[in-house]
């Protein structure tokens, strides 16, 4: 009786201190980020190699570099017109013709595709745009309205800004901006692959990372280090759990707790913001044993374990 009110009251007097609880996390934190990386690009890889994917991705390619928003590079991959054009040797007028001539083909693309309908709305689009009263150069219109024109505008002769003023004033924003959106939003097909390539590869490839990252620092780790079940962060720092009755946790025992641990940590925390790593914040700095929500509720105590012994079963003894 009284080696366990011994045992007792050094984990009354004995809580580990919050600022190391928080250090150890931040380096566990650190390892499963990169063991969750790892899984990421090893989960792309093996997305990216499904023919649902192939054919999505394939198909996004057709259509950017068909409605003239997109341009393929050396490397064989799609990048924005104003993207590929910045990084080019070309002069400031041939990219503002560039840049002119991609306006007046997309809407062609778009006809071609969709039908009057959408290329109407288009140069709506345009016009609201190119015409609008505030783009202008030293109070001068960049452009001015052109009914003979195909979609409604033309360069302003009595404009005097360069072309460089023109490239990145006037068309620029409207083809990253205004075009891609009109792209993605009005082409069903498009937007569909789009998805795809998205969600075969980030809404599968992140949570799945998210979670065997944690699963291999703060499960896989503290399996190892047997007695205090610690993870790297809490070996550096020489903090241990303890269980209810003062013993190590048993492997049963601390599969669920971990398990516990990472859905409401992790899994919860993408989903909301990160309010349980706040709530467990909370809960470490006011509670007596600096627990953090999963440890109070498990009866778990984190305890610095430099002189400490935890025991693995009742009665056994510091050798």
């Amino acid at each position: 009786m009284a080696e366990e009110h011994v045992k007792e009251e050094s984990l009354e007097l004995s809580p580990c201190r919050v600022y190391r609880q928080l250090l150890s996390f931040l380096i566990d934190l650190m390892i499963a980020f990169v063991w969750g990386f790892v899984a990421f690009l090893l989960t792309a890889k093996i997305v990216t190699s499904t023919t649902r994917f192939n054919a999505a991705y394939e198909n996004v390619k057709k259509v950017q570099l068909a409605s003239s928003l997109y341009k393929e590079d050396d490397e064989g991959k799609n990048q924005e017109l104003t993207v590929y054009l910045e990084s080019s040797s070309l002069t400031w007028e041939e990219k503002k013709t560039e840049m002119g001539q991609a306006v007046i083909s997309f809407g062609d693309y778009i006809y071609e595709e969709l039908g009057t309908e959408k290329q109407e709305a288009y140069k709506t689009l345009c016009a609201s745009y190119f015409l609008a009263a505030d783009l202008t150069y030293q109070d001068v219109s960049l452009f001015a309205a052109d009914a003979s024109s195909a979609y409604g505008f033309r360069l302003n002769s009595s404009c005097s800004a360069g072309e460089q003023y023109y490239v990145e004033k006037g068309y620029a924003p409207f083809l990253e901006g205004s075009a891609l959106t009109f792209l993605s939003d009005n082409f069903s097909s498009y937007k569909a692959d789009l998805k795809i390539i998205l969600s075969d590869t980030m809404l599968i490839g992140v949570p799945l990372g998210v979670f065997i990252g944690a699963v291999v620092a703060f499960y896989i780790i503290p399996l190892v280090f047997k007695r205090g079940r610690k993870s790297l962060g809490r070996y550096f720092f020489h903090i241990g759990l303890v269980s209810k009755d003062g013993l190590n946790l048993k492997a049963g025992a601390f599969t669920l707790y971990a398990f516990v641990f990472i859905l409401f940590h992790f899994v919860l925390s993408l989903v909301s913001f990160g309010l349980p790593l706040l709530a467990s914040l909370l809960m470490m700095i006011f509670t007596p044993k600096h627990q953090d929500f999963v440890s109070y509720f498990a009866g778990v105590t984190p305890l610095e374990d430099e002189e400490l012994f935890i025991p693995l079963y009742k009665g056994e003894e510091q050798k």
